[in-house]
C-alpha cells in the first residue's frame, strides 16, 4: 500500500476477503502485507476483496483483486517438524501397504519422518515408478491419496 507519493504506508491494518473467509494483516514499512491464508487448498484463481478501513491521513480502500495459486503441497521429508502431515503420510502408506513392520516390529503412526518413513516413501515411489527420492512432494502425496 502506498500514498500518492509512492511512499509505503507502514502499520496499515488490511483485510482479505477469499472464499466467504476474512484474513487480516499488517503492512510493513514499505507497504507489503503478507496474509497467511490457510483455506485455498486447490490450484486455481480465486477472486478476493482487500479492504483498508481509512485512518485519520487516508481515505478506505477497497480493492478486487485476483489470487493464483501455483502448489498447496510443500514437500516433506525426514526430519519434518509437520506432526500432523507426517501422520497423514504414515497412515496413507499403511493403508498402500507400506509402513507396516521392520524387523518384526509394527511400526507406529506417530507423526515422526524419520528412517522408517523414509525408506517405506521409497518403496511407494518405486513402485508407482515416481521419482525415488524418500520425500513427499507434490506427486507422491496425490498417489497416496493424501491430495
Amino acid at each position: 500500500m502506498k500514498n500518492k507519493n509512492g511512499k509505503g504506508i507502514r502499520n496499515a491494518q488490511l483485510t482479505l476477503k477469499v472464499n466467504g473467509k476474512t484474513y487480516k494483516a499488517t503492512t510493513n514499512s514499505k507497504g507489503k502485507a503478507t496474509f497467511k491464508i490457510t483455506q485455498l487448498n486447490k490450484k486455481g484463481t480465486f477472486k478476493a476483496t482487500v479492504t483498508f478501513k481509512g485512518s485519520k491521513y487516508y481515505k478506505k480502500v477497497t480493492k478486487k483483486v485476483s489470487i493464483k495459486v501455483k502448489s498447496v503441497w510443500k514437500t516433506v521429508q525426514k526430519g519434518s517438524k509437520e506432526k500432523a502431515i507426517v501422520k497423514k503420510i504414515q497412515r496413507a502408506l499403511k493403508n498402500h501397504g507400506y509402513y507396516l513392520t521392520y524387523n518384526g516390529r509394527y511400526l507406529k503412526v506417530d507423526g515422526i519422518f524419520w528412517d522408517y518413513t523414509k525408506m517405506a516413501v521409497k518403496q511407494f515411489q518405486n513402485a508407482k515408478t515416481l521419482k525415488v527420492t524418500g520425500k513427499v512432494d507434490e506427486k507422491t502425496a496425490k498417489k497416496l491419496g493424501i491430495i
